[in-house]
């Protein structure tokens, strides 16, 4: 086994870690943990902000694995969206169940669930799958990738985040509220060269380079901190 040396830059400081090499062809876990820096994220009650999505992408070629044939499920119970973060391979299908008394809609109006793209139309249509009954359940495929908020018109205080990724290497990890840190695991990743990137709803991190090995796993410390508000220009 080979020792090699990964180059990480972390809220604009770069260090460098060893990693793990050898001459296989396995597939390996990529894990580490999060840690929030000079903020409070809140992790209890319906504005709650805990999910952090981590993902990693090819750097270079961008051929993935197709994604899954098996359907990703979005619930609706209790007038609220279960779960509240969802994260899927571009091409998954999610159904969209509900689970309540009463109806329910869903719809989204970013360009993630744009349904036709017309550069000559002022009003390009948005997924809106329209009101269904208690245990009725419809689907959507995302061909798109981006974040999408999802809403139900009948009730505007629900809204559920579905991230819409090229690759297939994710995972939803959550903030423990004492600590503000939080632990992941991303399973069946193929040696190579990737770029560690985040998504949360309150907190962004630095995108760091990885060079997964043949062999173990690969342990990274993600640091998260408050988004910066963007400046409007001025004319």
């Amino acid at each position: 086994m080979k020792a090699i040396m990964a180059s990480f830059l972390v809220l604009g400081v770069a260090f460098v870690a060893p990693l793990a090499v050898a001459e296989t062809g396995q597939l390996h876990t990529v894990s580490g943990s999060i840690q929030i820096k000079g903020t409070i994220v809140k992790t209890e009650g319906p504005k709650s902000r805990k999910e952090v999505v981590v993902y990693l992408e090819k750097v270079g070629e961008q051929a993935y694995p197709p994604p899954p044939t098996e359907s990703a499920l979005l619930d609706q119970k209790g007038l609220v969206f279960i779960p509240h973060v969802t994260a899927i391979q571009k091409g998954t299908t999610v159904d969209f169940l509900n689970s309540d008394t009463t109806e329910h809609n869903v719809f989204c109006a970013d360009e993630v669930c744009m349904l036709v793209e017309d550069i000559n139309s002022k009003k390009p249509k948005y997924l809106d799958l329209g009101n269904f009954a208690a245990g009725e359940k419809a689907g959507h495929t995302f061909a798109r990738a981006g974040e999408a908020v999802i809403l139900c018109k009948l009730h505007p205080e629900m809204a559920a985040y579905i991230i819409v990724l090229e690759s297939p290497y994710f995972t939803v990890a959550e903030i423990d509220g004492t600590t503000q840190t939080a632990s992941f695991s991303i399973d069946a990743v193929p040696a190579g060269e990737y770029v560690v990137r985040t998504w949360n709803k309150w907190c962004e991190s630095t995108d760091q380079e990885l060079e997964v090995g043949e062999d173990g796993a690969s342990d990274l410390t993600i640091d998260m901190q408050r988004k910066q508000r963007k400046r409007r220009k001025r004319s």
